[in-house]
């Protein structure tokens, strides 16, 4: 029985011609596909819309991250950390946690449909735990492309949710630094390729906490 389930069907051509469809006359066809082509051509040009105001999002905030000459060192303008080291032990415990990695992190957005577990002790999970505004930042295991890429956490998964060593997390300084400046600022150091500049490798780049 299990088998007959299993099996693959097929549909004759003849049995597929043979199927009643509705079909609406000729003049109603035309309207239905005059609706069709005016709403592909708002899809388009939404996303022509959308791709303009990408590119003068990436301008101004260059042009306003770059403008004042005071600097400081990053460490004091956010707080950043290096996620925990996969390892063996880490793959059973008391508390299996949902974690992040570098390929859950794109160019401004989380991919959250495959997320891994490894255990973090209490003790971990608040270092590790991540919190609303908290700015993951891809250390570029992957390919030099992805150096830098950074998205912004919003707890779209129920906490406590922490973060591999694949990963940086930049966190807002209280009376220093704001979590939507931070944001700005990461998507920025990747947009200029900052981020890439100070990247270590030859083959495979990746940022480093101290770099």
């Amino acid at each position: 029985a299990q088998g007959s389930v299993n099996r693959r069907r097929s549909l004759s051509f003849k049995a597929f011609a043979e199927i009643e469809i509705a079909l609406p006359p000729p003049e109603a066809q035309r309207r239905i596909v005059d609706v069709m082509e005016a709403v592909d051509a708002q899809i388009d040009a939404l996303a022509a819309e959308a791709k303009a105001a990408r590119a003068l999002l990436r301008a101004r905030r260059s042009e306003l991250l770059v403008r004042e000459s005071a600097t400081i060192p990053v460490k004091k303008a956010f707080s950043v950390l290096m996620g925990r080291q996969r390892a063996p032990q880490h793959a059973t415990g008391r508390y299996m946690t949902n974690y992040l990695r570098s390929a859950n992190v794109g160019d401004g957005v989380l991919h959250l449909a495959d997320i891994k577990q490894m255990n973090f002790n209490p003790d971990e999970r608040a270092k590790f735990g991540l919190r609303m505004g908290d700015v993951l930042v891809s250390e570029g295991s992957a390919s030099a492309a992805a150096v830098g890429l950074s998205a912004v956490w919003r707890g779209e998964i129920e906490d406590p949710v922490c973060f591999q060593k694949t990963l940086l997390r930049f966190r807002a300084i209280d009376g220093v630094s704001t979590a939507a400046f931070t944001n700005h600022w990461c998507q920025w150091a990747f947009e200029s390729g900052t981020f890439l500049d100070i990247s270590s490798g030859t083959n495979i780049k990746h940022i480093t906490a101290v770099r």
